[in-house]
């Protein structure tokens, strides 16, 4: 099974909280006192947003590559197998297939 790991940025605000983002999933934000914790809500709130993306059917994000400064943030293995049919419908529909190992691949 394909495992669906996103890069999130984490940074320290002023007011000494680690504010956590995703590149891939603009409206997906949290904080915490610790980077520790930051990590900790950093899956619950990707979690949370690709399951709202699955069940308003919105395009599913797939992840860019975790880059220099960037935490490498998985999904569970069940949110994983949740996101992955979801991936496949919408590729099916624009006639593209993502492979994990192969890429995009055109259908007609």
């Amino acid at each position: 099974m394909f495992q669906f790991v996103y890069p999130a940025k984490i940074k320290k605000d002023t007011g000494g909280f680690f504010l956590v983002t995703f590149p891939d999933i603009p409206f997906a934000a949290t904080d915490a006192k610790t980077l520790s914790d930051a990590l900790k809500e950093a899956r619950d709130c990707l979690e949370e947003a690709v399951a709202g993306i699955i069940a308003d059917s919105l395009d599913f994000p797939f992840p860019s590559p975790v880059r220099k400064g960037c935490h490498a943030i998985p999904l569970t293995a069940q949110m994983s197998a949740k996101a992955s049919p979801a991936r496949t419908s919408r590729d099916i529909q624009r006639k593209t297939v993502l492979f994990p190992m192969v890429g995009a691949v055109k259908l007609f």
